[in-house]
């Protein structure tokens, strides 16, 4: 059998060193390889499985501390309104979310899961709109959250061609500012209070409901609660509404070249519950 000589002094011959070298070569490009390949596995369970459950369960987290900081509003307003308007008929909640785009200049950089909840409190109320109105804010402005600054709520025109005019009037709207330092006040909280002829011309009045942003996709959804529907005996109402954004979860990009292209657009909801 051939075997190769060595070089002078017993070192391997060129070739043989050669031979070793692209040994090691293919070793070091097929570890660079199973390192790219585990870098790019961990991105993709990073974007498709650990970012959409953070950011589930920080819009959890966010109703939870919403819901909290919405009870001790209603019992302020209830202190102040219901000896005048009665107790509420029904409370309703909404939640809105989306994935949206986060931008630095003309490139995308970063896609955001974002929700945010919306009640609606719903009292009678009899008489002229502009009268009834007028008492409410009355009674609305010895409570503190309505004395903060100015809400972005109501719709600057609420006229609509159903209704031959104006759907509402307009009571008091308020934004209570963040403050890390109480539960539920991670967000701001905007407030509203309208009083209309027909229950049912609320939409009018406000603005629309939507998460922020420029958004990829948006799901809304009323959250299950057991009210029935509710009936003013054909009077009118007094409708004082409580939205905040619940969570704002980067979601990340899928790991490609150049462009951040979103690993899911379905809005990831909180848990809501039965």
């Amino acid at each position: 059998m051939h075997q190769e000589a060595d070089g002078p002094h017993g070192l391997p011959s060129g070739t043989d060193r050669r031979r070793r070298m692209r040994r090691l070569l293919a070793r070091l490009v097929l570890g660079l390889l199973l390192v790219i390949a585990l870098v790019l596995s961990l991105m993709l369970l990073r974007v498709h499985l650990l970012l959409p459950r953070t950011a589930q369960q920080e819009a959890t987290e966010g109703y939870e501390r919403a819901s909290s900081a919405f009870a001790d509003l209603a019992a302020a307003d209830a202190a102040a309104l219901d000896d005048e308007f009665g107790a509420p008929l029904g409370t309703s909640r909404t939640v809105a979310c989306s994935v949206g785009t986060a931008e630095q200049g003309w490139f995308v950089v970063d896609h955001l899961n974002t929700c945010v909840l919306r009640e609606v409190e719903t009292r009678a109320q009899s008489g002229a709109l502009e009268d009834s109105a007028a008492r409410a804010a009355q009674l609305l402005s010895g409570v503190p959250a309505w004395q903060e600054q100015e809400g972005y709520l109501l719709s600057p025109d609420p006229s609509t061609e159903e209704s031959g005019g104006s759907a509402c009037a307009s009571v008091v709207e308020s934004r209570l500012p963040a403050d890390d330092g109480v539960s539920g006040r991670e967000e701001s909280i905007d407030l509203a209070a309208v009083v209309l002829a027909d229950p049912g011309s609320l939409d009018p009045c406000l603005r629309g409901m939507s998460a922020g942003g420029r958004a990829l996709e948006e799901s809304i959804v009323e959250v299950p609660n057991g009210a029935e529907e509710i009936d003013t005996d054909g009077g009118g109402a007094l409708v004082v509404v409580r939205e905040t954004r619940l969570s704002s979860t980067s979601l990340g990009c899928l790991p490609l070249p150049l462009f951040c292209e979103p690993a899911t657009t379905t809005p990831r909801l909180p848990d809501l519950g039965s």
